[in-house]
């Protein structure tokens, strides 16, 4: 993605919100204001507005990290999940 008109200060604005929920949108014509985007309020699951799925993402991170080293992250992250979903599935479902 390129902006060749952003000023400075408007792109260090836009990287100051990454990794955070909210809305994104281009429009060719001029500024609107965000009343009258109507956009709808965006609120956190949980404290530091944290995802379920980032949430466990990171728990399993920091499990990777003491434990099991022999396979990368992500691999680690999608076996465990799996076991977690295995697990569920036999004890509610079955």
């Amino acid at each position: 993605m390129t902006q060749k008109e952003l000023k400075s200060e408007d792109n260090a604005e836009l990287f100051r919100q990454k990794g955070k929920i909210g809305w994104f949108l281009f429009k060719s014509e001029s500024v609107i204001t965000e009343k009258e985007l109507n956009l709808p309020e965006i609120v956190g699951e949980f404290k530091g507005d944290k995802t379920p799925g980032k949430r466990m993402r990171e728990i399993l991170y920091r499990i990777w990290e003491r434990t099991d080293r022999k396979v990368d992250s992500e691999t680690y992250y999608r076996r465990e999940v799996n076991k977690i979903c295995e697990h569920l599935k036999e004890k509610y479902l079955s």
